[in-house]
């Protein structure tokens, strides 16, 4: 759990060599290429990719279904097959617009029956005309004008056809003509029944197609290995007969390039990183804490020569998750997925990640609902062994406001701390700590009424807070008094901007509270709701229960999982790294070639 320390790799080498040297650190993987001077780009812009490959395996990789794969194949021509892949799903898109087209039109023409439309009826020129009248303007129609005839009456409708040589003039219909078409419904069902087949014969198309995803792949990555390539060509600085490149190198691989360079005769100069440079941020994390180095991924990666909150964050998010569920059985049924998907999730890495993820928000849920006895809405009876193991309740206000809270003190008091450590060798250190005391004396302070023994400590505490921040918000060297001054300013200013704001970020952690209670209730109304159907509903009351059970808990367990998922990471992405962090930094990307996903 820490960020890697990097090495500047300053490699020189003969210009003819060039493209070979590049080839062999492209194959050591360990290099995160820095532009030439002068130049803006750290060499991690994203490469150009044929456009027409990428979206054939966009199509591909969402079929359904999907064919062995082929591995090796003579002959096998990437631009062709794309070429296929492109044109059947063109034309599918067009007859799945055709198909909606005419079920649209065929749920508009049902009610008038099937209809042979005569034109015109011989020398006399008559034709149908189609109308929908609401039943209450029935009254309105000119019968002694109009040959009429009701065909379908629905919801409250007139389906009527009118013969006539014209179409009637507004005043003699209450509603504007409806236009049916000239195609009869019969030759509109027989197209539908067409277009399905043909979809169907498209979709057996793509489903063969799906054998040549990993082909395809493998074409991309070539093509993007070879641009990759070019763009490092560009990373030098050519002064005949020679060459430069400078890249950041992660201390564990320093051994690597050395011996590399050693082997290939060039010369190399290691130095660690200027107080002017930004060299780039490489997480380096055990397998098990991998799942949270992708959450911080996700969200902002920690600058350089900061300090990596992963762990922090996993385990905070897996219990503000849990707190948020607080239910065990719905944190059973997460982990009944687990296996469900083990091997989609075994997938990639990324996927194994994802997979330790919800393992341990599982597990901690289960733990948690266990504590709070809650059951999907049901709570045990006390005397049992389950009851016994319960020691909170999700609907005791005071104990979960105050645990809450006190979440909150402890999830920011361990921000600042970490502030604090990054600041050790230094007067900075002291107002995080401040900060620290001003959580901990505001918490006592609030629990204990501002009485007692623990009131005073809390107020102690406070004042003692208060005083290191005002203290040691600023540094800067105090030779005569107008600096002191201007130190104590500057804390004044840093108390003035971030008291309020510590206020309503430790009050922010009551959402956890509400949000587990409105799950909780809901829960436990879905329950009630089946009791009730099943004893008052004669007949159906078990079915009905059965029914309220089902979509109540699923629809209570969804919303369960996006508040936990959103709010848990708003808490630590937020509140958390607002205290914790100063700065964002930037992905290490090293010079490798493109792995190919499985």
């Amino acid at each position: 759990m820490s960020i890697a320390l990097l090495k500047k790799a300053t490699l020189c080498g003969l210009v003819k060599d060039k493209p070979r040297i590049l080839e062999d650190l492209r194959d050591l993987g360990c290099l995160h290429l820095l532009p030439p001077q002068g130049t803006t780009s750290d060499g991690g812009d994203v490469v150009e990719q044929p456009e027409d490959i990428v979206k054939a395996l966009r199509y591909l990789r969402d079929c359904p279904r999907k064919r062995r794969r082929v591995g090796k194949a003579i002959g096998f021509d990437a631009a062709d097959v794309a070429s296929l892949v492109l044109r059947n799903q063109a034309k599918k898109r067009e007859q799945s617009d055709r198909r909606d087209f005419l079920q649209h039109r065929i749920k508009e023409l049902a009610p008038w029956g099937t209809l042979l439309l005569p034109g015109e009826f011989g020398e006399l020129g008559l034709k149908f005309w189609f109308y929908i009248v609401p039943a209450g303007f029935q009254h309105r129609l000119r019968n002694d004008e109009l040959i009429w005839q009701v065909v379908h009456r629905e919801r409250g409708y007139l389906y009527i056809v009118v013969i006539a040589e014209r179409e009637p003039s507004p005043h003699a219909m209450p509603v504007p003509r409806t236009r049916t078409g000239s195609v009869p419904l019969a030759e509109l069902e027989a197209e539908l029944d067409a277009v399905n087949l043909t979809l169907e014969d498209l979709e057996a198309e793509r489903e063969s197609l799906t054998r040549w995803i990993d082909l395809l792949e493998a074409a991309l990555a070539a093509v993007e290995d070879v641009a990759a390539l070019r763009r490092a060509m560009r990373s030098t600085y050519d002064a005949a007969p020679l060459f430069i490149l400078q890249a950041w190198v992660p201390g564990h691989e320093v051994d690597r390039v050395e011996a590399y360079c050693e082997a290939r005769g060039l010369a190399l100069q290691m130095a660690v990183p200027d107080p002017g440079d930004r060299p780039p941020t490489l997480l380096v994390n055990a397998p098990m804490l991998e799942a949270g180095q992708s959450l911080v991924s996700f969200y902002q990666l920690p600058p350089y020569g900061s300090w990596d909150p992963s762990a922090p964050v996993l385990f905070s998010f897996a219990l503000f998750f849990a707190i948020i569920l607080s239910d065990a059985g719905y944190g059973a049924v997460l982990g009944v997925c687990v296996p469900l998907f083990w091997r989609s999730f075994g997938a990639s890495p990324s996927g194994v990640r994802m997979r330790r993820l919800v393992v341990l928000i599982a597990g901690v849920s289960v733990i948690w609902g266990m504590l709070v006895g809650s059951y999907f809405g049901w709570s045990p009876p006390s005397q049992s062994w389950l009851g016994q193991m319960r020691i909170l309740s999700v609907a005791d206000f005071d104990a979960m406001m105050r645990l809450t809270l006190l979440l909150g003190v402890l999830h920011l008091g361990g921000a600042n701390l970490a502030r604090a450590w990054q600041s050790r060798r230094s007067g900075a250190a002291w107002a995080p700590l401040g900060w620290i005391a001003v959580m901990a004396g505001g918490y006592l302070w609030w629990s204990a009424d501002g009485a007692g023994r623990f009131g005073t400590f809390a107020r102690w505490l406070l004042i003692g807070g208060i005083a290191l921040v005002l203290s040691f918000a600023k540094q800067m060297p105090v030779r005569r008094m107008s600096d002191l001054l201007r130190r104590l300013l500057a804390g004044l200013l840093e108390i003035a901007g971030n008291l309020s704001k510590l206020f309503g970020d430790v009050l922010s952690y009551l959402r956890l509270f509400a949000l587990g209670l409105a799950g909780s209730s809901l829960a436990e109304t879905f329950n009630g709701l089946a009791h009730s159907a099943s004893r008052t509903l004669a007949g159906a009351g078990l079915f009905a229960s059965v029914l309220i059970l089902l979509v109540g808990h699923s629809l209570n367990f969804l919303l369960g999982l996006m508040s936990g998922v959103v709010h848990g990471l708003r808490l630590n992405f937020i509140e958390f790294y607002s205290w914790g962090l100063k700065g964002e930094g930037h992905p290490f990307r090293p010079f490798r070639k493109k792995e190919i996903p499985r």
